[in-house]
């Protein structure tokens, strides 16, 4: 693990095999203008940000929109990401998938978040998940890069208006009730319009007028969990 700079969110490699109806192959790496669309395919790194930033500044006419597919990456690049997001005001289009750092930083960011039918979204953690592997001589160091990441992650979402329970919303759950949870391939989890709505995640546009990629990838189900907020949450920001 690489500390002070790097915390990863990565997803493990089957979600690599996720698929939908989309035309885009999911083995395409791509960041930058094509076909006048400002495109992010693959992980959120400080490369993948740097080629993303520097396609935006050549072009004369900017686009408003970034269309992204991602498994997700570090925590410093998506937050960076999503600061530039909401800096420039971009609308969120989600081709495929956006899971892990992506869910947490990039699609709760869009001034606008567009869906298709067969989006997937899935959230896992972030840098308040409260469980770590971490090498005993690597403690000390990762104590204090996660407490700064911490808080960066925390004005984050309280500068965008969202929850930052979203994030870790699955594990306290797990923790609550571990027997709705024993389905070794979950990798992650989603939640209903409505929810997400509650969370703080507003203007979410349905591409397609529907959005059930359960629906259309049903072989993937397993993999994510749909979660429902209790009647009793309250909206609230810097939870943590």
């Amino acid at each position: 693990m690489k500390l002070f700079s790097i915390i990863s969110l990565g997803l493990l490699a089957g979600c690599s095999h996720l698929s939908n109806h989309s035309n885009e192959p999911w083995s395409r790496d791509f960041v930058g203008m094509e076909n006048g669309q400002l495109l992010y395919l693959g992980n959120i790194s400080q490369k993948h940000n740097k080629a993303l930033f520097e396609a935006f500044n050549n072009v004369s006419d900017k686009p408003n929109r970034l269309v992204v597919s991602s498994l997700g990456g570090d925590v410093e690049a998506g937050l960076e990401l999503g600061n530039w997001i909401q800096k420039n005001k971009m609308d969120v289009e989600v081709l495929r998938l956006c899971a892990s750092s992506c869910a947490d930083y990039v699609l709760t960011t869009g001034n606008h978040k567009y869906l298709h039918k067969d989006s997937i979204l899935l959230w896992h953690g972030s840098a308040w998940q409260q469980h770590w592997e971490v090498d005993d001589d690597l403690q000390e160091s990762f104590n204090q890069s996660i407490s700064a990441l911490r808080k960066k992650e925390s004005a984050f979402f309280a500068r965008i208006k969202v929850d930052n329970l979203i994030t870790v919303y699955g594990q306290l759950e797990r923790q609550k009730h571990p027997e709705d949870f024993t389905d070794d391939r979950l990798q992650g989890y989603d939640y209903s319009l409505a929810d997400m709505q509650r969370f703080g995640l507003t203007n979410i546009v349905l591409l397609d007028k529907e959005w059930d990629w359960r629906r259309y990838s049903p072989a993937q189900q397993h993999m994510v969990k749909r979660l429902k907020l209790d009647d009793d949450y309250q909206f609230t920001l810097n939870r943590f």
